[in-house]
């Protein structure tokens, strides 16, 4: 098994923070795989830190060996969540889907309330630009895999 990490930066210039999710994948599939993964569709991440909401392809999703902390690093437990809320457009019904990484501690509730303070804009599954936070607070947090956020080819 390769350890890998997740890489996906912040696109707001005024940040930059740069979110690690370790994943475990067979080394065969890591020592094999193409330069860049599959496109995936209309997908926003959510920067948790800076609250800024951006698109993001397979292109922006980097994977890296896992590397392993200094012995007085405590490696910190990640986790990804997808939450997906209606596209706000006069009859549109597509769904609208944001991903975050964050440290293990908050809750999806927690996440739900800290979610108020996003901006920026997502992109709905049929194209429609969605300014953040969405009109409708009917957003809830799931818990996805690193795979879900970035498709491994």
């Amino acid at each position: 098994m390769a350890n890998l990490d997740l890489v996906i930066v912040c696109k707001n210039k005024k940040c930059g923070e740069s979110f690690r999710l370790r994943h475990s994948i067979p080394k065969e599939k890591f020592e094999d795989r193409p330069e860049n993964s599959k496109e995936i569709e209309h997908v926003a991440f959510w920067c948790w830190i800076c609250g800024f909401v951006f698109d993001y392809t397979a292109l922006d999703c980097r994977w890296e060996e896992s590397r392993m902390p200094d012995q007085d690093q405590r490696h910190a437990d990640k986790g990804a969540f997808r939450t997906a809320f209606q596209c706000d457009q006069e009859s549109c019904e597509a769904p609208v889907v944001v991903h975050t990484i964050t440290d293990d501690g908050p809750s999806t509730d927690e996440l739900h309330v800290h979610a108020l303070q996003m901006w920026g804009k997502a992109t709905c599954q049929q194209g429609h630009e969605v300014s953040m936070p969405p009109k409708k607070d009917d957003s809830r947090f799931y818990r996805i895999g690193a795979e879900e956020i970035c498709k491994l080819p």
